[in-house]
């Protein structure tokens, strides 16, 4: 399989390094990316076990946009949770490192993006 630029899957992949996501300094998990294309990419994280905790924050989200896509009314709690999950979830700063060394990677924008499996939104 070649990609746009006529590039074999495999020869792709070893273009492509491997960085760490950080929230607040703390690894939540890992995207592969190819340092040569700059710009917006979109590219899915690997999550980690420390990422769970924004997991579950999304998946509130997803209940509560679920119950507005059937249109449901929500209650109160409902209401108070997606309200938290949502101030939450743009809340976060997420950054990247070079996973071997953790250093860090300049990069102007990285952003989670809903829906599953999680993906993250790149501008360098």
């Amino acid at each position: 399989m070649r990609d746009s630029l006529g590039r074999s899957h495999a020869a792709h992949l070893e273009m492509e390094e491997r960085y760490a996501v950080l929230v607040n300094g703390k690894k939540v998990g890992t995207v592969h990316l190819d340092p040569a294309q700059r710009g917006t990419c979109r590219t899915r994280l690997a999550p980690l076990p420390s990422f769970r905790s924004i997991a579950m924050h999304r998946k509130t989200l997803a209940a509560a946009q679920e119950l507005e896509l059937r249109e449901a009314d929500l209650s109160s709690g409902e209401l108070a949770a997606l309200d938290g999950a949502e101030a939450v979830l743009e809340s976060l700063t997420l950054t990247l490192a070079l996973d071997s060394t953790l250093a860090p990677v300049a990069t102007q924008r990285v952003e989670l993006l809903r829906g599953e499996p999680p993906h993250l939104r790149v501008t360098w």
